[in-house]
């Protein structure tokens, strides 16, 4: 009978310390906000108290005040498992910085999951995020492509984490080796040539073979359209063309790769009242001299917040490893 007494005590004993143990990964919205409130992240962009961070009653919501502009990013909290969804149905320009904002405050807040689940800041930095599953890691992101200005980008969809169940095993960890030059990453380059008061010869260098372009264009400091889908390897011949108008194109491969934008400005038509002095002037108006001046869709000003915006939001989602390496 003591034996009996002494095997149910242990047993009971043992249910009690698992219990306690899977107490303590039952995570809170307040821990989950006092470790963000820990990262030098936070810290940094916290100028002036710039960042609230609250618990709801659906969640946590972050508000990011920059130039400004209040940025609201929210997550769903239930059942253990963290969720964010962007909200795309935003003007192109609000859009790219509420993605730009979102994809800050996901890195930071699942990197604090991972803290909170006894991972250390030197394993997250080695993480491959592209092989993460939600069933067999507990994470997952899903990314969407975007346009603004006539340019595709990429940003964070959803995401969903599991606060007290996060799996970060060592097949996550990829092995280091050495650089091999991606095939796809080459930027289409494209050459105006032909240049009359009628027509622009389009031609495209520097792609893949077999690729196919999207070629753009834009008149005078409008936005850019689509304007038609070749090989790359064949040259396109815009007849759409008006005398003494700026025409400005650009082409991408369809892997978010756009060439810089190349720009030409058609000569007037010929007089024939003007007699010899027209016929030099025209030869000397379609002489084929391509311009690249500083204009296209928007002011120098917004290409350059427009630049730096595509920068952060390659730094925080396009990037391999870049959500665990905000610790």
């Amino acid at each position: 009978m003591k034996k009996i007494g002494l095997f149910s005590v242990m047993v009971i004993m043992f249910i009690l310390n698992v219990g306690v143990a899977h107490a303590q990964n039952d995570f809170t919205a307040d821990d989950i906000i006092n470790k963000v409130k820990e990262g030098d992240t936070y810290k940094l962009l916290n100028t002036n108290g710039a960042i609230t961070i609250n618990k709801t009653s659906y969640g946590i919501a972050v508000t990011t005040l920059s130039e400004g502009t209040n940025y609201n990013t929210e997550f769903v909290l239930e059942n253990g498992i963290l969720t964010y969804n962007l909200v795309d149905d935003l003007e192109e320009t609000a859009l790219v910085m509420q993605s730009s904002m979102d994809a800050t405050w996901i890195g930071e807040f699942c990197s604090a999951v991972a803290v909170l689940n006894g991972y250390t800041r030197d394993f997250l930095s080695k993480i491959d995020e592209t092989i993460l599953t939600f069933e067999k890691n507990g994470v997952e992101y899903i990314t969407g492509t975007y346009q603004a200005f006539g340019l595709p980008y990429k940003a964070i969809k959803s995401m969903r984490i599991n606060i007290n169940d996060l799996r970060l095993d060592t097949s996550s960890t990829p092995t280091p080796g050495p650089e091999v030059p991606d095939e796809d990453e080459k930027v289409p380059n494209i050459t105006l040539s032909n240049i009359s008061d009628s027509s622009i010869t389009i031609s495209i260098s520097n792609t893949n073979e077999g690729a196919t372009c999207r070629v753009y264009k834009a008149v005078s400091d409008g936005e850019y359209a689509l304007l038609t889908t070749i090989p790359c390897s064949q040259s396109y011949v815009d007849n759409d063309i008006k005398e003494n108008m700026l025409y400005s194109y650009r082409v991408d491969t369809g892997n978010d790769l756009m060439s810089e934008p190349k720009s030409a400005t058609t000569p007037k038509k010929p007089s024939s009242s003007n007699g010899n002095n027209n016929g030099n002037n025209n030869n000397n108006n379609s002489s084929g001299t391509v311009s690249n001046p500083q204009t296209g869709i928007i002011s120098n000003g917004l290409i350059v917040l427009v630049v730096g915006i595509v920068g952060v939001l390659s730094l925080n989602v396009l990037r391999k490893k870049d959500v665990f390496k905000k610790l």
